[in-house]
């Protein structure tokens, strides 16, 4: 469940906020998995054509079980009126190894972005980072 913002003078709209300044503010609190912002956020009553303040909570993480997608997806909905603050984890899916003469797979993006003019500050301690590539497969030799 996550946590509702207490700054300024606000008033409810779904589990975000709109506040006096005109801006929907929303924090994450709990681990989310591939997640599409816009999607997730107007489901909470985002009028996402207001400036949108987001938060990461500490310790919490935002990750992709699969390489194909990323742990979060920003659409275009967004330009110019998204800033995140992240304190926790953005993480995306790492490859898989290799196996005998067979390369790893390439890892996953931690955020795929298609609004311009997005605000990151990733505060000290927090983590945003694409999935690591897998590991090379081993030779095999078949004279042993």
């Amino acid at each position: 469940m996550p946590v509702i913002s207490s700054l300024g003078a606000m008033s409810a709209k779904g589990f975000g906020f709109v506040g006096g300044d005109g801006k929907f503010k929303f924090t994450f609190s709990a681990n989310q998995q591939e997640l599409n912002l816009y999607t997730y956020l107007t489901a909470q009553g985002c009028d996402c054509a207001l400036e949108v303040v987001l938060e990461i909570a500490n310790g919490t993480y935002l990750w992709s079980n699969n390489t194909s997608t990323a742990a979060l997806i920003i659409g275009s909905q967004f330009n110019n009126l998204l800033t995140i603050t992240n304190y926790g984890y953005i993480m995306g899916k790492g490859g898989n190894g290799g196996f005998a003469s067979a390369s790893g797979t390439a890892g996953g993006p931690a955020i795929s972005n298609s609004a311009t003019g997005v605000t990151f500050i990733n505060a000290s301690g927090a983590f945003i980072g694409g999935g690591g590539g897998g590991g090379g497969g081993g030779v095999y030799n078949t004279n042993d």
